[in-house]
């Protein structure tokens, strides 16, 4: 069910039977859920459900995909970074050896 924060509405988005279902399960259809919506232009800006078990095992899932998405951003990070400052590092030692290699000869217009 999305309920409007601006706006008065409430509109079911889907009728799942999860009796059964456990953490992992119920994360996959709620990531589902949420990425239907996202591509429908809805900010989802909260999440409420009860404290059950197979509802924590769904945000421990989550925590995990969570994890695991920092983790994989901060490696690309770090390897744009090394890429970049290798590329200026070159850029400035090709820049250097240009001058040394100019400095002795006589320009003709």
């Amino acid at each position: 069910m999305v309920i409007g924060v601006n706006d008065a509405f409430k509109v079911p988005v889907g009728y799942f039977l999860i009796d059964g279902l456990g953490g992992t399960e119920r994360a996959n259809l709620d990531t589902q859920c949420l990425s239907r919506l996202h591509d429908a232009g809805v900010l989802v800006v909260s999440l409420t459900f009860e404290g059950s078990s197979a509802n924590l095992a769904m945000l421990k899932t989550w925590a995990v995909m969570l994890m695991y998405l920092v983790v994989i951003s901060r490696l690309i990070l770090s390897i744009w970074f090394l890429t970049m400052t290798s590329a200026f590092l070159g850029s400035m030692s090709y820049a250097k050896t240009s001058q040394k290699h100019s400095r002795g000869k006589e320009i003709n217009c």
